[in-house]
């Protein structure tokens, strides 16, 4: 919001409270006075809670609690995984079909007796050939390095089903953040709806003064315009309408993050680290199975052969052999030389990639500190402040005569502001947290995190 509409909006809600102020002129004040004494019962009931009623239990698994998968999720995996199980199957069931054998064939007829151009003899001589041969190459078959080449094909659906992992890993990411979000906003929502509820009433007194006393109008604006404030932060959340039922005992916490065992972790079983891992697996494997045999073809064969022969019986023979194609290159050695280059740049890649997930965290660990700190010192603000409110309670019980009761409404949001930005630098901490799971597969950022919960000496 600009400064010039937060000014319209404050001068309008002012004028808007004049207005209403004029038809309230003959307002009760014993009314407004018998609020004033229900709300601080009921603020002092919720405050100063007797121990162990209504306390906040903190859960052993607060994170991982945001990084269980859902129903969907699970499916959604569970297909992947299987339809990638098939695949690796079929693939093998392919390598495994290969026999290496070649039927092949010729025939044709001579046009040399035609033309008188037949040098043969007469025995030799024939106008007609059929042929047929049955060859086996080994190199071919999947008999050749079988284990070798369903092995690569291993390790690339291995590589998909990690991708597949590191792209599922962004929603789940998002769902933690959901979660994390919808747990702040329910608390928020609680404090802001007592806290709103006060500056409501606060607003009908002043305007009553307003009205009936020709008070000053410089309070009315200051409290309009907070109200403006947190009707707005309480319209922005996800929930609305929810009352906190215990305001004695802030649930606060520190959390320390040990980055050295998160980045040795990440350093091993990140996904992009796995990814480019199972690569180099993958082009070593593909350099185990590049060989001068691949090109090579030595194949045994039987032929059968026949003769139709014009000037004397038909004839056939079967031949037995050994074809042979040899290559003279060597490109299966410089294929080789270009798989272990890759490897090494993946390698460099993955030394690059470490370095920025290691500055990143330790950002992440600094902020987590600050945040600590800040939660810490909330904390102890609120304590004061409960302490402070509890002598005051017992001044006001002892008290002779009338005494300000705005000023004691105001102390109760001090304290309820305090417990606010207590939740809010929670939030901003649990965040940062969730942040890093997205540099972990599956696994939880929890175990990585030690939890303090404080305590209020005080109940």
């Amino acid at each position: 919001m600009t400064l010039r509409r937060y000014v319209i909006v404050v001068v309008a809600a002012f004028c808007a409270a004049s207005a209403v102020a004029q038809t309230r002129v003959k307002a009760d004040p014993d009314s407004i006075l018998a609020q004033f004494e229900s709300r601080f019962s009921a603020l002092d009931s919720l405050i100063f809670k007797v121990k162990g009623e209504d306390v906040y239990v903190p859960s052993d698994d607060f994170f991982a609690a945001a990084s269980r998968k859902y129903g969907d999720t699970l499916l959604a995996d569970s297909l992947y995984n299987e339809a990638l199980k098939n695949s690796v199957d079929a693939q093998a069931r392919f390598i495994k079909s290969a026999t290496g054998l070649q039927v092949s064939g010729q025939t044709y007829y001579r046009l040399d007796n035609e033309f008188g151009l037949d040098e043969d003899d007469a025995v030799s001589r024939y106008a007609a050939k059929v042929q047929a041969e049955l060859r086996w190459n080994f190199f071919k078959s999947g008999l050749y390095k079988r284990k070798d080449r369903i092995k690569e094909v291993e390790i690339q659906a291995d590589i998909d089903r990690l991708s597949y992992a590191k792209e599922t890993r962004g929603t789940e990411y998002a769902r933690q953040r959901e979660f994390y979000r919808a747990r702040q906003d329910s608390a928020l929502c609680a404090l802001l709806n007592h806290r709103v509820a006060n500056l409501r009433l606060l607003s009908d007194a002043y305007t009553y003064l307003l009205g009936n006393e020709n008070i000053s109008s410089d309070n009315l604006m200051l409290i309009l315009s907070e109200t403006a404030e947190a009707e707005r932060k309480l319209a922005a959340l996800t929930v609305n309408d929810v009352f906190s039922s215990n305001l004695s005992m802030p649930e606060a916490f520190i959390v320390k993050l040990d980055t050295a065992a998160f980045l040795k972790y990440v350093e091993m079983n990140q996904a992009d680290f796995k990814i480019a891992q199972r690569r180099k697996d993958l082009l070593a494997q593909r350099a185990k199975n590049e060989s001068y045999w691949n090109d090579v073809d030595i194949s045994p064969f039987i032929r059968y052969s026949f003769y139709m022969r014009p000037n004397t019986d038909n004839s056939s023979n079967v031949d037995a052999g050994i074809y042979f194609k040899l290559p003279i290159s060597g490109e299966a050695a410089k294929k080789k030389k270009a798989f272990l280059a890759q490897s090494e740049a993946i390698g460099a890649e993955q030394f690059l990639r470490m370095r920025q997930i290691a500055d990143e965290v330790r950002y992440v660990g600094i902020e987590v500190d600050r945040l600590n700190r800040s939660i810490e010192g909330e904390f102890l603000r609120s304590v004061e402040l409960k302490k402070y409110l509890s002598m005051r309670t017992n001044a006001y019980a002892n008290r002779n005569g009338e005494y300000d009761r705005l000023a004691r409404m105001k102390e109760y949001n001090a304290y309820i502001l305090c417990l606010e930005r207590l939740l809010e630098f929670q939030y901003s901490r649990d965040a940062q947290i969730a942040s890093l799971a997205k540099f972990l597969t599956g696994e939880d950022v929890g175990d990585f995190c030690s939890v303090e919960y404080f305590s209020d000496q005080s109940q």
